[in-house]
């Protein structure tokens, strides 16, 4: 088991030569989110996000970072409930920041606990994704429709290193000597996607549907959100199609978007996983950290004819998402659910959702 790394972050405000540093909420909130990839709530009651902030209001969204980076309010690092309270008057801005915004250390299971480790037996911080295949697969082929520096571990000793300038289609293959159930990692991070939005089509960040490889997918693993996460911009990846009519794919873990959060972007999750009919389940929490507003086609067709299923339908946050999004039209959630009548709470779904 790999150990998740404490990491710091540094962030530097505005300075005037030989004057107070002044900084208002906005950038304090924008701030973290460059760094960490995570949305700080607004105070409700804060009506103009320019307004100057002062000590309390930092470290007040410093505690909430934190909480929201470890799951949990970090409650070690001082005399109180957060350090944060015992240096309020006395350390500047940018120190508290630099020193007490940190991913806590995280101890790996027990071998009979398994599901609370931040990564499996197969994906690590350096490989956070990885791709199972099915046993006698000879060739496996996906697509890459992105911009940054990614590593693919093809499962047999070879390691390709993948630089990519734009965002245009790549196609990446790998032969292997003999057929096997090979387990392909990927690393690295997006720094750009293609947002362009075609009649019938959308560009997914990833895709195995467009090539003849994708009966070859029996698994998922990990953490594709950390490859491709939500960009410090807000743009968001999309996965329209990426595994689709992967008649061999059984599961996926609850895991695989985290990286990803805020609101649901155009097409995001447009038939990701269509037509999968061995799909056995929707994973608690698959949309954890998902919320406002929900853009066109988001989650239509995304679980249509996943014949397998059964359990209970997607939710974020421990909610239904037709109970979190309870006013969703058609246009945005048709036939996520098509024909996906072994769900437990079928029944109660919405005909917008199926």
């Amino acid at each position: 088991m790999k150990k998740l790394m404490s990491f710091l972050l540094g962030l530097m405000f505005a300075t005037m030569a030989n004057a107070a540093q002044v900084v208002n909420v906005e950038y304090v909130h924008n701030a973290i989110n460059r760094a960490w990839n995570i949305t700080v709530p607004y105070n409700q009651n804060l009506t103009n996000p320019s307004v100057v902030a002062n000590m309390k209001y930092v470290l007040t969204a410093v505690d909430v970072a934190n909480a929201m980076l470890n799951n949990s309010a970090t409650s070690n690092w001082g005399t109180s409930q957060y350090a944060t309270r015992q240096v309020a008057d006395t350390v500047a801005v940018d120190a508290v920041v630099a020193g007490l915004i940190r991913i806590e250390a995280v101890e790996p299971d027990e071998p009979d606990e398994p599901g609370e480790d931040i990564y499996d037996d197969v994906t690590s911080p350096e490989f956070p994704f990885a791709i199972g295949l099915v046993d006698g697969t000879d060739e496996f082929t996906f697509l890459l429709s992105v911009k940054g520096d990614f590593v693919v571990d093809w499962g047999d000793g070879t390691v390709e290193n993948i630089s990519k300038k734009d965002v245009s289609e790549q196609v990446v293959s790998h032969r292997y000597d003999s057929p096997g159930a090979y387990k392909v990692k990927l690393g690295g991070v997006a720094t750009g996607y293609d947002t362009s939005t075609y009649p019938n089509y959308w560009i997914p960040a990833i895709s195995v549907i467009t090539v003849s490889d994708y009966w070859s997918v029996e698994k998922l693993y990990g953490r594709l959100g950390r490859v491709f996460p939500t960009l410090a911009d807000g743009t968001q990846p999309r996965f329209s199609g990426a595994f689709m009519y992967s008649e061999a794919l059984t599961s996926i873990p609850a895991t695989l978007f985290d990286g990803i959060r805020g609101e649901l972007d155009d097409y995001m999750f447009y038939s990701m996983f269509e037509g999968s009919y061995a799909l056995t389940e929707i994973p608690d929490g698959l949309f954890d950290g998902f919320s406002g507003n929900m853009g066109t086609g988001v989650f239509s067709y995304m679980f249509a004819n996943c014949d397998g299923l059964s359990g209970d339908s997607a939710k974020s946050d421990g909610v239904y998402l037709y109970n979190k999004w309870p006013d969703a039209t058609a246009d945005q959630v048709a036939g996520m659910y098509m024909s996906d009548s072994g769900l437990s709470d079928y029944d109660e779904i919405p005909d917008a959702w199926k």
